[in-house]
């Protein structure tokens, strides 16, 4: 499948997202119960590793989203308790592969660190089809057939992605940078299977999960509403990667600047949110 993709990709134009410093990325893991180290909620090891939309079978791959939400609806969630953990992203930029993500949605969510226009100096044509065609890909229903996640993980291949990135090389060349090997990126962005809103997921590799930094993490009941309530909390762990919980659940801190508002919801329950819809800070 991927031998068959790639001669589409070869001299395809596209905008790319770019993560700077700090980015917040989420991701949900089902344990039957707390888990008590760091590495439970890292990217399983390749003897644990299932086939995912990116991953075969062996293929150990960090799978994060845009938030919570995301994160829940991409996990298939229902009413139970879960780890939600918060990652940050720590060089100053990083770049993505785009996995089928159109212009529209890319100068929404990416509009700090959007690549600026530069002409045709790189060559290369622009189709809209053929990314719609990846998107498509990308958000194909598995529907408990798993061999159907070759598609996208084929697509991932020739869109330069892959468990293990292989860039061999990076110079400056005429004003831009040049990449050398078959999978230089560390990381790939691709639509979410959300059908309320636009939402991104993000898959990285052995080079891209060096590059993150885990923040937090909350042991957390799902309702059947959908609603979320914290039951735990912690901020730090142990040298020998020991979760530190502190018996509590995540406090919510409004930035400077910042509004927010609750509802009650029941007798001994408030939501909480922000006014402008975005993700609050766990502290």
């Amino acid at each position: 499948m991927a031998q068959r993709l790639e001669p589409l990709t070869i001299g395809l134009r596209q905008k790319i997202p770019i993560f700077t410093r700090g980015a917040r990325l989420f991701r949900v893991t089902n344990w039957c119960g707390k888990p008590t180290r760091t590495s439970d909620v890292k990217a399983p090891p390749s003897a644990r590793a299932r086939i995912g939309r990116l991953n075969d079978i062996g293929q150990s791959v960090l799978y994060v989203a845009d938030s919570p939400d995301t994160a829940f609806a991409e996990a298939r969630a229902k009413s139970g308790e879960y780890c939600l953990s918060e990652w940050r992203t720590q060089p100053e930029r990083v770049a993505l592969a785009n996995g089928g993500m159109p212009l529209t949605l890319l100068r929404a969510r990416f509009p700090d660190n959007f690549d600026p226009h530069t002409g045709n100096a790189l060559g290369g044509i622009e189709d809209d089809q053929l990314l719609e065609l990846f998107r498509k890909i990308f958000t194909i229903e598995v529907r408990g057939d798993h061999e159907r996640y070759r598609w996208s993980i084929a697509c991932g291949l020739a869109c330069g992605f892959a468990h293990l990135c292989e860039r061999t090389s990076a110079r400056e060349r005429d004003g831009n940078t040049e990449w050398g090997g078959r999978y230089p990126f560390a990381g790939i962005a691709y639509a979410s299977v959300r059908t309320d809103k636009d939402a991104i997921n993000f898959a990285l590799n052995d080079l891209g999960q060096t590059l993150l930094r885990l923040e937090n993490v909350q042991w957390v009941a799902l309702h059947a509403d959908g609603s979320i309530s914290g039951l735990d909390f912690a901020s730090s762990c142990g040298a020998d990667g020991e979760i530190a919980w502190q018996h509590r659940p995540a406090r919510f801190q409004i930035q400077p600047g910042g509004a927010a508002r609750v509802v009650k919801i029941a007798e001994t329950v408030w939501k909480y949110e922000t006014v402008d819809g975005s993700i609050p800070h766990f502290a």
